[in-house]
């Protein structure tokens, strides 16, 4: 397994992943699809994407996650709004002929197909 600094930040309907080795942002839906999309936001761009302003208890995403959230079409429906702000963590990652795994937060690892479904372990 390869291990890099992650970015992670919890939604009502999912998580998203910002990869630092790679500038690749995994969005990981609770319907059990997953998306990897490249990370374009830069230093010197707006912190916040769009206008859109959060319910109570809830945040709005802002810098890469925030960037995909508001410009990838499909994103915001699938994760929704964000419980908490983003905070960083060492992860590790490791390919295999059908996709990717993650270990991320605690002892349960994100397996991810190249078919767009994911399941965890255990």
């Amino acid at each position: 397994m390869k291990e890099t600094w992650t970015a992670v930040q919890h939604f009502e309907r999912g998580v998203m992943l910002w990869r630092e080795d790679q500038r690749m942002i995994y969005v990981i839906g609770s319907d059990h699809t997953w998306r990897k999309i490249a990370d374009n936001w830069e230093e010197g761009m707006p912190q916040e994407s769009c206008a859109d302003v959060a319910p109570a208890g809830l945040t709005k995403p802002v810098r890469g996650f925030g960037y995909v959230w508001c410009n990838v079409p499909g994103i915001k429906e699938l994760v929704g709004w964000s419980r908490a702000d983003e905070h960083g963590i060492t992860t590790q990652y490791q390919a295999f002929e059908g996709g990717e795994m993650i270990r991320a937060e605690n002892t349960s690892i994100y397996i991810l197909m190249h078919s767009g479904w994911w399941q965890s372990y255990p």
